[in-house]
């Protein structure tokens, strides 16, 4: 059974759990906003039912409570940062940040992260691009879950890429993929609601289809688009963690059952449509949408949306609705609530 609460008494509970855990107001924020985001968008893989595992690793000293990003290398066009064994939104948020800063007069600037763990939603720091009418992009790498292609070895992480493009009246676009089929979060909530999975998702360890989670996530997740995800997720894997000195291949750190940094490599990249282009830029992109979406349609039941749209249309019902929390992360928050004698109820 589930049950769906407001945004905001989530968002107060995690505030005031981390602060008894010891994180600085700016930290917390980050945090919170980041899991609440994800389920307001409706990637429930990404949002507060996480929350209580990454709890747990702050307990057990996995992540740094008080992080500094260290820059490592940089130059006008890029920067290299350590991020200290964050945890992930907090070190991502922050790398993002400096992007979109430098990119204010440099038209572009790269950010390379290194030395942090799981970030989550990747099209959350995306937003921090497109509050400023800047194009965000979002690349990380992943404890490895899938093999090259006619390969048996979890060599390759479902690298996660995405790109948000601001526009002038119509909605940005925002466009967020795993480079697996699914998301592997997606098998592992099947498992927790003891659901099937769809044949082309995975396979078990002796290569065939299943739609068995637990025997899906003991076997191989399966590329997008076959060899074509494979080469994708691989080439973010080298422009992520091998490039700015993290983890790669199968070097990524696990994110469950794990006590250490999972050392996970991002890239972040932010490009200054003023600068490059001019402030037409935004009008463009307006005409662009429009010709996508009024163009003839097979079933004139099916509107034609643009990448991102869903998620906005989600946003607006759950910002109503409240977010969705299963049993047993209501049952580990209301946990939290009283080991740290928090003055709040669920």
């Amino acid at each position: 059974m589930k049950k769906f609460y407001e945004a905001k008494k989530i968002y107060d509970i995690m505030m005031l759990i981390l602060e008894k855990i010891g994180l600085k107001e700016e930290d917390r924020n980050i945090i919170a906003s980041c899991y609440i985001e994800a389920d307001l968008a409706g990637v429930k893989t990404h949002g507060v039912n996480i929350f209580p595992t990454h709890v747990e690793k702050f307990e057990n000293k996995v992540y740094n409570v008080n992080p500094n990003l260290k820059i490592i290398r940089e130059t006008d066009n890029f920067k290299v940062l350590d991020g200290d064994e964050a945890i992930g939104p907090v070190s991502a948020y922050k790398t993002m940040k400096i992007a979109v800063d430098k990119a204010r007069t440099t038209g572009v600037f790269t950010c390379f992260l290194r030395n942090t763990n799981t970030i989550g939603p990747a099209f959350f720091y995306n937003n921090i691009a497109i509050e400023d009418e800047m194009i965000g992009i979002t690349l990380s790498n992943s404890p490895a879950a899938m093999a090259p292609t006619n390969g048996k070895q979890k060599l390759i992480g479902t690298n996660p890429l995405a790109i948000s493009i601001p526009a002038g009246q119509e909605n940005p676009i925002i466009y967020d993929i795993a480079t697996s089929e699914v998301a592997k979060s997606k098998i592992k909530q099947a498992l927790i609601e003891n659901k099937q999975i769809p044949i082309g998702w995975a396979i078990d360890k002796e290569g065939n289809p299943t739609q068995d989670p637990e025997k899906a996530l003991n076997g191989l997740i399966l590329p997008m688009a076959g060899y074509k995800g494979y080469g994708l997720a691989m080439c973010i894997d080298i422009l992520t963690g091998l490039i700015s000195g993290g983890a790669y291949l199968d070097k990524v750190g696990k994110f469950y059952g794990n006590d250490k940094c999972m050392n996970i490599g991002a890239t972040f990249i932010a490009i200054n449509p003023k600068l490059i282009f001019g402030e037409d830029f935004y009008k463009n992109i307006d005409e662009y949408i429009k010709t996508i979406k009024q163009s003839e349609v097979i079933d004139k039941n099916v509107p034609i949306s643009i990448p991102g749209e869903n998620r906005m249309k989600n946003k607006i019902i759950n910002e109503q609705k409240g977010i969705e929390l299963n049993v047993e992360t209501i049952q580990r928050l209301k946990a939290y609530i009283k080991y740290y004698n928090i003055n709040a109820k669920l």
